[in-house]
């Protein structure tokens, strides 16, 4: 029965004929098997890169990082990871390594969204008369605290910083936009208008994307480096 099946990869008799099938990591796809792209349909954890193989994939970390023992995860080979937060009026960060927590500013006024290009961090403060995009340098948030956007905001909440293209990224959700500004806090423009109540917003650098949630249809994405920069606001 299977002998002039003429199945590309196995095959198996049944009360039906024989069935066709294929080893693992294959799909069976008009008579052949065919490698299935477990990067884009497995969801495939990889920290950093992931590449697709025949019947497989590899997980890569950029230069400056080191995978784990699984190869699944990135680290940086020097220094230590930091995590950021907010806690109302605190800014802090959790070392990854040493597990050491830090405060670095006890009075923040109602602070929402913090990141950090590695030399400064930034954050939002939504106080009443007081909604104001800060910075500072890393390591002495107290001497350098600085406001750099205070003109055009309504109800500003997330910021991510694209350290590769030197911008900052602010959603408003009364506004409905996600706005783009140098590190600075001048040269503000909305990137994207008529986003239903934007809080939150995320980049990937290196692909020129920036993501925000969508509500129950997932996530939505804009290509920075497509999109034509409209409607000022904020400082000049």
């Amino acid at each position: 029965m299977c002998i002039d099946a003429g199945c590309d990869g196995r095959c198996r008799p049944s009360s039906r004929g024989p069935v066709c099938a294929c080893d693992t990591m294959l799909r069976y796809v008009n008579g052949s098997c065919v490698d299935i792209d477990e990067c884009v349909e497995e969801n495939v954890q990889c920290s950093q890169h992931c590449t697709n193989l025949y019947r497989g994939f590899r997980c890569s970390c950029d230069a400056g990082y080191v995978s784990d023992f699984a190869e699944y995860l990135c680290f940086a080979k020097d220094g230590e990871g930091l995590v950021f937060l907010t806690l109302r009026n605190e800014i802090r960060y959790y070392k990854l390594k040493s597990r050491e927590e830090v405060v670095l500013a006890a009075d923040a006024k109602q602070a929402r969204g913090v990141t950090s290009d590695g030399t400064w961090v930034y954050w939002v403060e939504t106080a009443q008369g007081h909604q104001a995009v800060m910075r500072a340098e890393l390591h002495d948030v107290s001497r350098t605290k600085q406001v750099i956007i205070a003109l055009g905001l309504e109800d500003p909440g997330d910021i991510a910083i694209d350290w590769l293209g030197g911008q900052l990224y602010l959603t408003d959700a009364a506004r409905g936009h996600i706005a783009v500004c140098r590190l600075t806090g001048d040269a503000c423009a909305a990137l994207s208008d008529g986003i239903k109540y934007p809080r939150f917003v995320t980049l990937h650098p290196q692909r020129g994307a920036v993501l925000w949630p969508t509500g129950s249809s997932g996530m939505s994405r804009l290509d920075r480096r497509s999109t034509a920069l409209s409607q000022h606001i904020g400082v000049k």
